[in-house]
């Protein structure tokens, strides 16, 4: 998030050297905005300048366009996260991105998901066609394709490389298909042919719901129904999101057993973990 805020007053400088770049003294490097914030006119590309993918950090040197001699460092933690269960055959390794783009992060709703879909496929004996809208780092997508869908992976041509990239790093990338799937015009390769439509955090934008719901109105089908996770930061967003949902068959299901098998699964970096107390905010899974 300090990343989207940053974006409307500071570009990334990329002429500078990795080496250059970690020997800078950060006492030389401000921590305050106020100096460049009072300009909201600024058109800036946010890009990666430091990249190392050995190192679990990633470092970005800033630079304001207005005073080229502002900089400030902002380092992001890009944490392998590990799902682990009796389930699945082996356990899944997931790479956070930059997090210019809210696919590039691992949000609260995906564990969870994911764990409901462990309790729901235990007893299957067909394999269901899957599609994920908003896939991301491809978590819920790939776990699924472990209990025996047929998945098929999308989000926009931005998320698509870190999507692919953990697939083939969890050997994966020949067991679910990846594709891009705009909302806004869904092709109609998607619009049948599925059991389970899946969704995880596409939620946390109030101004997406009308652009979600109506490519959910498209593709659902007599045949097909889905599963869409939704964690409820503020009431607002929760109920702007049922009012858009209004006219469709929506049934909240019960994910007490799915929260605490997640718990279990879940395996986070040291310092990081959703569950606890300083992100206490609810996880609802709607099936539609």
């Amino acid at each position: 998030f300090l990343m989207l805020f940053l974006q409307d007053y500071f570009i990334v400088d990329e002429s500078l050297r990795e080496e250059d770049v970690l020997s800078t003294r950060p006492d030389l490097v401000p921590n305050r905005y106020q100096d460049v914030t009072s300009n909201h006119h600024v058109a800036l590309e946010l890009s990666q300048c430091v990249r190392e993918e050995k190192c679990p950090i990633t470092l970005y040197v800033l630079r304001c366009k207005d005073n080229p001699e502002l900089l400030l460092h902002h380092f992001h933690e890009a944490f392998t996260f590990r799902y682990c269960s009796s389930q699945l055959p082996r356990e899944i390794n997931v790479r956070q991105g930059s997090g210019t783009w809210h696919g590039e992060l691992l949000w609260r709703c995906a564990p969870v998901l994911c764990a409901y879909l462990e309790l729901e496929f235990k007893d299957r004996t067909t394999a269901p066609r899957v599609l994920e809208l908003g896939a991301g780092l491809g978590l819920v997508s790939m776990v699924a394709a472990l209990l025996g869908a047929q998945v098929v992976a999308t989000d926009l041509e931005c998320v698509l490389p870190l999507l692919q990239r953990n697939c083939a790093m969890n050997n994966l990338d020949h067991a679910l298909e990846i594709a891009c799937l705009d909302w806004e015009k869904p092709a109609d390769r998607f619009k049948s042919g599925f059991d389970l439509l899946l969704a995880s955090d596409c939620t946390f934008f109030v101004e997406h719901h009308a652009l979600l719901v109506s490519c959910i109105r498209l593709l659902l089908t007599s045949s097909c129904r889905m599963l869409l996770a939704h964690a409820e930061r503020r009431e607002h967003v929760t109920a702007h999101l049922l009012e858009k949902l209004s006219g469709l068959h929506v049934r909240e299901v019960d994910v007490e057993a799915a929260q605490t098998l997640a718990r279990n699964n879940e395996r986070w970096p040291s310092g990081w973990n959703v569950f606890d107390n300083a992100t206490p905010y609810p996880v609802h899974i709607y099936e539609i």
